[in-house]
């Protein structure tokens, strides 16, 4: 960041574990809700506090407005974590609307389910590049000193 070489090699595994970590982040978790609806004051705060009422955790969201409409995605798990209870979706889209809240990811995953692991295999795949990428990077750049 700083321009500065990685000169041993725990600065350059603390390096790819940061990146590693950064990656597993942005893997999306979850089961995505979209909410589209007139934007109004308090929208977004009536909404997280439906969904905390009912046991659910927003793990990540995205607030866009579009003239007088309101498009939000939420990424929610259980409280814990966990996978979300389908009885937890449907008390929160009748409290809230079901025109107006929709699951888009389908019915939810277990965490060792295909879907979860062929993104952490993504992740990982990802983070394995660059792990490569930097290793014939770092040994340029100690050929050039």
């Amino acid at each position: 960041m700083d321009g500065c070489t990685l000169d041993t090699d725990g600065e350059k595994q603390r390096v790819m574990k940061c990146l590693e970590a950064a990656i597993r982040r942005r893997a999306a978790q979850g089961l995505r809700l979209e909410l589209c609806t007139t934007d109004r004051v308090g929208l977004l705060s009536e909404t997280t506090r439906v969904f905390r009422e009912n046991g659910l955790s927003v793990v990540r969201a995205g607030v866009t407005t579009q003239g007088d409409k309101a498009l939000n995605s939420f990424y929610v798990t259980s409280m814990s974590g966990g996978p979300v209870d389908m009885r937890s979706i449907e008390a929160v889209r009748n409290e809230i609307g079901k025109q107006m809240l929709l699951v888009k990811d389908g019915v939810p995953k277990s965490k060792g389910s295909s879907h979860t692991l062929s993104t952490l295999k993504s992740a990982l795949s990802l983070t394995s590049l660059l792990r490569l990428q930097w290793e014939r990077f770092s040994s340029n750049v100690s050929l050039i000193k």
